[in-house]
């Protein structure tokens, strides 16, 4: 072990081994008494009016629901260019029978993501 090689760069002179220091001892601390010095304004009541959980549950879903809308115009945008990117990555064989599907998919895609969006006459 007295003749090790180092592995990759040479190394003319060892590094010097560093010495780790003992942790030193710590002493423990006493626990100390803790008491609120503000009174809470609250009373803390054994029995809350908290909804059950299935309840909880339904609300959230309901609201997650209602408030959820997909991006479709950037849906259809990166649609259009994986339709394009298509066209020019499929072998030859296979772009040569579903050329003219690739582009009329890409162009319909296209003309949605370019396009405005309808306002809806409110009900």
């Amino acid at each position: 072990m007295a003749d090790q090689r180092a592995f990759g760069r040479r190394n003319p002179q060892p590094q010097p081994r560093v010495v780790r220091a003992e942790p030193k001892a710590v002493t423990p601390v006493k626990e100390a008494s803790f008491e609120p010095s503000v009174a809470p304004s609250v009373p803390l009541s054994a029995k809350a009016d908290f909804p059950t959980r299935d309840e909880d549950r339904e609300d959230w879903e309901a609201e997650r629901k209602h408030g959820f809308k997909l991006p479709w115009r950037q849906l259809s945008l990166m649609a259009s260019l994986c339709f394009g990117i298509a066209s020019f990555v499929l072998p030859e064989e296979v772009n040569d029978s579903v050329q003219w599907l690739l582009y009329a998919l890409m162009a319909a895609s296209l003309y949605v993501g370019f396009s405005k969006p309808r306002r809806q006459a409110k009900s």
